[in-house]
């Protein structure tokens, strides 16, 4: 085939195919399942159960024969089932949560499994019914979709070294490590798992690399591998306006591995460049030094096409000893009011407030210490 994204387009429908004459077979031999109503207990173990039993046979011999010795053999046994379980169920958590704050990754698989609410059959209210709006909200952001020749040719002009870097064809050894260490089983909108890529391996494995290397060789990334399904995520339990709303793009499993073997070569190279600051303050101690200091920045990231979005800043204005000035300030950004706030909480950690009291941040240490005793 002469371009990449015919090689794309012919295999995906060979694992679409593949994969219908599978579901033919389980419609004839099907699997057997098994559905579990309650969240797994791993704190319940054998010596758990064990008493359990000999608690309810305790219980029960007591009801038969009403003699005062059984029954506080009953009572006695009872106590001490549930103080074990407490033991297990603490000594649990303390292995599997506390102890692993330095392990994000299995730190919130574990709180996901045995903590936190399931929350995969949750639903969108009703009044979200429209995606059009849905999507015209994520699609405000400031700044433009639109190229910027100056900047292209910025960029070009602003070489360290006359070196050229170029990607280099992959193997199949390096595509298949690739495969084996994604996670998300997630459809694209090319219909294709994970699973369904891993059973059809080692088959398609060298199809897989021709059409990566073809991607490389005519530095193409495939039409059908950009497209992305994106999916409305709430950002609280309740949401009511769609600012309530996250996007999340789910794109197809082919497409992270060209771009996992994309970034394997890029990175042995020094990309110093590429970088964003997630929060930004500024301290002033007037209304007028923050506008000339936002004025400053503004030029700033439009020298290098980025705009601040001025629906996410704030700002604060301090008082002392309980004096804050009763005249309400006006900073705007890009022609847009910033909204002034009296509480804010900074890099997720700690709370800021206008009077400089710390009474905020201190009940939110008492309700993590009293959680962590728990």
């Amino acid at each position: 085939m002469s371009d990449v994204d015919s090689m794309v387009d012919t295999f995906t429908s060979y694992i679409i195919q593949h994969h219908r004459s599978m579901e033919i077979k389980h419609l004839h031999a099907p699997m057997k399942k098994n559905t579990y109503f309650k969240r797994p207990t791993p704190w319940i173990t054998d010596n758990i159960r064990l008493m359990f039993r000999l608690r309810e046979n305790a219980k029960h011999r007591c009801h038969k024969t009403k003699e005062p010795h059984h029954k506080q053999y009953y009572l006695d046994l009872k106590h001490e089932a549930a103080a074990a379980l407490g033991r297990e169920k603490c000594a649990y958590f303390t292995k599997n949560i506390n102890e692993q704050s330095k392990d994000p990754k299995l730190l919130w698989r574990n709180l996901k499994s045995d903590v936190l609410p399931d929350h995969n059959e949750r639903r969108l209210p009703s009044h979200f019914d429209n995606p059009d709006s849905i999507n015209a909200a994520f699609l405000d952001v400031p700044g433009s979709c639109n190229g910027n020749d100056s900047l292209i040719y910025s960029f070009r002009s602003r070489r360290h070294s006359p070196s050229v870097f170029s990607l280099t064809e992959t193997n199949q050894e390096t595509v298949l490590k690739i495969i084996r260490g994604l996670e998300s089983n997630a459809r694209g909108v090319d219909g294709i798992s994970l699973d369904m890529l891993t059973l059809t391996l080692p088959s398609t494995l060298q199809a897989i690399t021709a059409i990566i290397n073809k991607s490389i060789e005519s530095c193409t990334f495939p039409c059908l591998w950009r497209r992305a399904i994106v999916c409305p995520i709430p950002k609280v339990n309740d949401p009511v306006n769609l600012k309530d709303l996250r996007p999340i793009s789910i794109l197809p499993c082919l497409s992270k591995i060209l771009e996992r073997v994309v970034y394997l070569q890029v990175g042995g190279v020094c990309v110093k460049n590429i970088s964003y600051a997630e929060d930004m303050v500024l301290l002033g101690p007037t209304a007028r030094s923050i506008k000339e200091m936002l004025k400053v920045c503004k030029k700033y990231a439009a020298s290098y096409g980025l705009i601040y979005n001025a629906k996410k800043t704030e700002f604060m204005v301090f008082g002392a000893a309980d004096k804050c000035p009763g005249k309400i300030i006006s900073i705007t950004l890009n022609g847009a009011n910033i909204k002034q706030v009296t509480k804010f909480k900074y890099l997720l950690d700690h709370i800021l407030v206008d009077d400089l009291k710390d009474d905020d941040d201190v009940e939110r240490e008492r309700r993590a210490l009293a959680v962590r005793g728990n």
